[in-house]
């Protein structure tokens, strides 16, 4: 599978699915967002504890057509199902507040990496609309914000060796240059996967920061 063709795909899949201005001007509760990345705020750390305000977060990842219709999990990917879905997506909410929305291949992903097995040859697909709260892009445990990379609403291609061999076609800087381009979350990593930002101004906070 060729970069471009790559791209064309998957940007097709989640442009065709929602309109970005729709997604982004609903919030969840917490925070609101924007087409505008001067107003665009990012998900805060938290977990909700009610279920409402839980499902109304993790629903935030995903364009309504995806998120009315996906699984939810509370707490995280392994929790209780709080919605049944129908549509083999999953929702949840991650330790650090990010919300996100997996497809089954995705989980799949997920569940290797936590049991440090073989990763599955298949292509998985994330949405990640609310924006993430940030990680080193060295080391997703890493905790002196290194190569920190803070980014907006996105989608992300996960995967094995299929997965990893298109990695190489693009950018793989620790430090991310441009995150309003498609760029490798922890490269060389077991884990390392394509982001691809979905909005039209580019919201990006990047750099090395000390506590």
């Amino acid at each position: 599978m060729t970069r471009s063709s790559t791209l064309a795909y998957f940007v097709f899949v989640a442009a065709s699915m929602f309109p970005i201005s729709e997604v982004l001007s609903q919030g969840s509760g917490q925070h609101s967002a924007s087409h505008s990345a001067g107003q665009f705020k990012f998900p805060t750390a938290e977990v909700p504890k009610t279920e409402p305000e839980y499902i109304a977060k993790a629903k935030s990842a995903a364009p309504p057509n995806v998120a009315n219709n996906a699984t939810i999990t509370m707490p995280g990917m392994t929790g209780k199902v709080v919605q049944k879905g129908t549509n083999g997506y999953t929702c949840f909410i991650g330790d650090d507040g990010t919300p996100k929305c997996d497809d089954q291949n995705a989980i799949e992903w997920r569940n290797a990496l936590g049991a440090k097995q073989p990763l599955p040859d298949k292509v998985g697909f994330i949405y990640m609309l609310a924006g993430d709260t940030g990680t080193s892009n060295h080391d997703a445990d890493a905790t002196d914000k290194s190569h920190w990379v803070e980014t907006g609403p996105h989608v992300m291609v996960v995967g094995g060796a299929p997965v990893h061999e298109m990695l190489k076609q693009y950018p793989n800087d620790l430090t991310v240059k441009d995150a309003s381009q498609p760029f490798v979350m922890f490269p060389g990593k077991p884990n390392q996967h394509l982001m691809i930002p979905v909005h039209l101004d580019p919201v990006l906070v990047t750099g090395t920061t000390t506590r």
